[in-house]
């Protein structure tokens, strides 16, 4: 008998992987073991889990870059609970089904060597600015997924702010490893 999620989602995400520069050739793991190698952009099949994968690129005149891509939970298990299927759950569970990885994974390396200091600040305050924008995005998004209710239990409402300062400290953490990269290249010829 298959799970519910099995069923509606199926058992693999198909993931396109796509890179700032094109034709970057970038390994996928997770939880240690390779699972593809491939040249962006390029579209794989992954099988479903609740693991994330790790990403790393390489590509000449770039820094080697790493990103973790989180998979997702997809709530369609909760269709067992309803139909009384507690077997199925545990299928979704062991098969991954209940967890999905997104559709499309962007890349972007960082140039080694830049043409001036303003050209090297321009590109880093960029990215900066990107990730603080996704930062507000992502945070949003977490708030407004919280229940606003007055039956809201206080574990409730710690689960909520835990998932903002996750998503907060996660943000500080790419921006002072994208302040490090920025010390780490070159300026000029």
């Amino acid at each position: 008998m298959a799970g519910c999620a099995t069923v509606v989602s199926g058992t693999e995400s198909q993931v396109l992987f796509q890179s700032q520069p094109p034709r970057t050739t970038c390994t996928v793991t997770r939880d240690g073991q390779a699972i593809a190698t491939l040249v962006t952009p390029q579209a794989v099949k992954i099988s479903n889990s609740r693991l994330p994968l790790t990403v790393s690129c390489t590509s000449p005149g770039y820094l080697d870059g790493e990103q973790i891509v989180e998979s997702e939970f997809t709530g369609t298990t909760f269709g067992n609970v309803l139909l009384g299927g507690f077997i199925g759950i545990a299928v979704d569970a062991a098969s991954g089904a209940n967890n999905r990885y997104p559709e499309r994974v962007d890349i972007n390396l960082i140039p080694t060597k830049f043409d001036s200091p303003a050209a090297r600040d321009q590109f880093f305050d960029q990215r900066i600015a990107e990730r603080q924008a996704r930062q507000q995005r992502e945070a949003t998004a977490a708030r407004q997924s919280c229940p606003q209710t007055p039956n809201q239990s206080t574990a409730q409402a710690q689960a909520c702010q835990d998932a903002v300062d996750a998503i907060n400290r996660k943000a500080e953490q790419d921006i002072t490893r994208l302040n490090a990269q920025r010390a780490s290249t070159t300026v000029g010829s």
